[in-house]
């Protein structure tokens, strides 16, 4: 056996035996992972973490390992590398949209975000791809039953919608239309109901808010519920209701809102005309 078959042997050995040893520390984390007790998005997040770093871990002893030998073909391999280049351009590009997503922190499992007209949930990130549960353009958003895989060089070319989060509220807004009659009323009424729905959690949302705003130097949006009106379009009221929300129980406290306003202005509307 001559010294490059020895060399070639040596190298290809500790190759299999270092993408076995970071494959066996893999599995083990992600069992582990999912064991523990944290909470099921940030979980998947690590779970998803724990992946990508072993591919990296993968990729980057081979670099080492093959040093020598990717050394000496370097010059002879630069046409080929051209026509690599070339021929996998989008490879390349979603590649680097992945890298420029872990970088710069866009969003991660869990973030609700929209990219390309495609609005969706996170749940599972890579250096090639997103994958998102998609939701529709309702308000409130639903999830449609479909998952989208979208390449991640969107990243270089379209803005990135993501859904404010703070601790685990969301800004959430909902309108309900009616005539021009009673406007004050209709508000009023909105209004308690809002208050009403938002009372068992606005304390904690605000603390929220206000740690956030210290920790960040910057101004956030109010999380206490609001009402106001759009007069824009003719014979038309328009009452936007804004307030905070925990994530993912925004349709639920709307729909709450909704029935308790339809149930209550008819009374109050008996009391006004009995005035």
């Amino acid at each position: 056996m001559n010294l490059s078959e020895s060399l070639i042997l040596k190298n290809g050995t500790v190759t299999l035996f270092w993408i076995v040893f970071v494959f066996a520390i893999r599995i083990f984390a992600i069992r582990h992972l999912r064991k523990s007790k944290i909470k099921p998005i940030q979980k998947q997040n690590w779970i998803t973490q724990t992946k990508r770093i072993s591919e990296f871990l993968v990729l980057s002893g081979l670099i080492v390992i093959w040093s020598t030998e990717i050394k000496t073909f370097a010059i002879s391999l630069i046409a080929v590398a051209a026509a690599v280049v070339i021929a996998t351009k989008e490879l390349i590009v979603c590649f680097t949209g992945g890298i420029l997503k872990v970088v710069t922190a866009m969003y991660r499992v869990g973030d609700r975000i929209e990219i390309h007209g495609h609005r969706g949930e996170v749940v599972e990130t890579d250096y090639f791809t997103t994958t998102l549960n998609e939701l529709n353009h309702e308000n409130p958003p639903q999830f449609t039953g479909k998952e989208l895989t979208l390449p991640n060089s969107l990243l270089w070319s379209d803005v990135i919608k993501k859904e404010l989060v703070i601790d685990h509220f969301r800004i959430h807004h909902f309108e309900v239309r009616t005539d021009r009659t009673q406007v004050g009323l209709h508000q009023k009424t909105l209004l308690e109901m809002a208050n009403q729905s938002a009372r068992p959690y606005l304390a904690e949302a605000k603390a929220a808010f206000e740690s956030h705003t210290k920790k960040y130097e910057i101004h956030q949006p109010n999380p206490e519920p609001r009402v106001t009106l759009d007069l824009s379009e003719d014979d038309v009221t328009r009452y936007i209701v804004r307030l905070a929300a925990p994530a993912g129980k925004e349709g639920r406290i709307e729909q709450e809102i909704l029935s308790n306003y339809i149930e209550a202005f008819p009374k109050k509307m008996d009391l006004n005309d009995h005035k």
